[in-house]
């Protein structure tokens, strides 16, 4: 009697432990970092993905959900000269950005559905967004799929033009 006892305990505990284990790889979307103050800070995990913009390699950061969309980099107080974002979209569609909680100037590229540039906004200024009621929409003139924010002056020093396609 004793070691069956003991057999479903160890079944059990060997249970809650699996269950645990895999249900954190599943949901842990996030780390905790100490900072230098022995604070902690929640930083977003993201999905990364590598693309070619003119001849130069950049890491982009995936937005996977409708949160991380309207988040965007927005998360960041910094990014690195070969970093930044893609926005993948459903459908073809006029999907407007602005500059909401943004630390940082970027430029704002759309694409349609074959990767091809539509339109840039080149150094969009974080200022231009002072509060709900005074900011700046950036809005295509064409309907895009995908939309790509790169660290302000990229664009110009990678010679990107309307009409050209972006590998990813």
């Amino acid at each position: 009697m004793i070691k069956n006892i003991i057999i479903l305990l160890a079944v059990i505990s060997v249970s809650l432990t699996f269950g645990y284990f895999f249900s954190q790889q599943n949901s842990s979307k996030t780390e905790i970092k100490e900072t230098k103050d022995n604070t902690k800070l929640q930083e977003k995990i993201w999905k990364k993905q590598n693309i070619k913009i003119g001849d130069k390699n950049y890491e982009i950061f995936v937005t996977e959900t409708e949160e991380e969309r309207n988040t965007g980099l927005a998360a960041f107080e910094n990014i690195k000269d070969n970093e930044g974002m893609l926005f993948e979209f459903p459908e073809e569609n006029f999907y407007s950005f602005w500059m909401k909680d943004m630390k940082f100037d970027i430029d704002i590229i759309f694409l349609d559905q074959n990767k091809k540039v539509i339109q840039i906004f080149e150094n969009v200024q974080k200022s231009s967004y002072q509060n709900k009621e005074n900011h700046q929409i950036y809005l295509p003139k064409l309907k895009s799929k995908y939309v790509i924010e790169i660290k302000s002056g990229e664009s110009k020093k990678n010679q990107l033009k309307v009409g050209d396609v972006i590998v990813f």
